[in-house]
């Protein structure tokens, strides 16, 4: 197939042109982004308000909060571009495995805190990027 047959190519088509794939995944992230910055915001003020704001001192309750934020961000915004839930499940799974795989060296005594929050953020986009093309032209 050549690039202008990739460019012409309907939504329906398992040819879903490159470029368009890259932009609809640089748009989950900038949503993912924008959830756990406003939403993770909303949820550290909520915690200090109701007098828990020392569970985010472990690990596993950040991780929950973070993914929960970046989670919701990324539904909304797959939502409003009126993907199904599938899909959205699909992504929201990606993102979530790619650091809970990562807490059973942790319990462990194996890697450090540091090492889960900057390999499940290394992780989770090829994860999602595997899920994107998987689907793409669905």
């Amino acid at each position: 197939m050549t690039a202008s047959d990739e460019a012409t190519a309907g939504p329906t088509s398992r040819s879903v042109p490159w470029r368009r794939l890259s932009g609809h995944f640089a748009e989950m992230v900038a949503a993912m982004v924008v959830g756990m910055v406003v939403l993770g915001m909303a949820v550290r003020l909520a915690l200090i308000l109701l007098g828990y704001a020392d569970i985010l001192d472990r690990l596993e309750a950040r991780l929950v909060v973070m993914l929960f934020t970046m989670g919701t961000g990324m539904t909304a915004w797959m939502r409003y571009r009126r993907h199904q839930w599938a899909g959205i499940v699909e992504m929201n799974a990606a993102m979530l495995v790619s650091f809970m795989v990562l807490l059973v060296p942790f319990w462990a005594g194996t890697i450090p805190e540091s090492a889960v929050m900057t390999a499940g953020h290394i992780l989770m986009l090829p994860a999602m990027a595997l899920v994107l093309i998987r689907r793409r032209g669905r």
